[in-house]
């Protein structure tokens, strides 16, 4: 098992852990991210597991949803009730990340030109989280095309804490 590639990620605290089920320690002259993050000098390099298959396990799922045609205003009214609904989501583990996809970055004082959303959710399945997605209020009050919306399974190698 030591030959295999070890992908790791970096938490706030870090420490590196490891996307497969074995555990093993890495050295740290070999351990390329260790030698990118030198202030971290108290790295620990233990290795966990953070993917499963066994029943009822939750699994990382990056999502597309577009807008439909004409809905930046109906976007722009909508968001602060959207974000303020995004904290239960975090909490609960179910929402990772999330941002509006733009037609391009605006220039200061611009009304952001937002076309859709990203995001990375942890769901026991693609259908759970189109059940949780089309009870945001960007899904009920027609900003959202849900019909159009991407459900792709994904597993992150690297992940940096924002």
């Amino acid at each position: 098992m030591a030959a295999r590639n070890t992908f790791v990620l970096l938490n706030s605290r870090c420490s590196f852990h490891h996307l497969y089920q074995y555990q093993q320690r890495i050295p740290a002259a070999t351990n390329l991210v260790a030698r990118q993050y030198p202030s971290c000098s108290s790295i620990s390099s233990r290795l966990q597991r953070n993917m499963g298959s066994i029943a009822g396990a939750k699994n990382e799922y990056m999502v597309i949803v577009p807008d439909k045609e004409g809905a930046l205003q109906k976007r722009i009214e909508a968001r602060g009730v959207h974000l303020a609904n995004t904290k239960p989501m975090m909490d609960s583990g179910f929402l990772k990340f999330g941002g509006a996809m733009l037609e391009f970055h605006p220039k200061e004082g611009q009304t952001p030109p937002m076309k859709g959303s990203v995001l990375l959710v942890v769901a026991e399945s693609s259908e759970a989280v189109r059940e949780q997605l089309s009870k945001d209020i960007y899904a009920t009050s027609g900003v959202w095309d849900i019909e159009k919306m991407q459900i792709t399974p994904f597993k992150s190698a690297i992940r940096l804490a924002l």
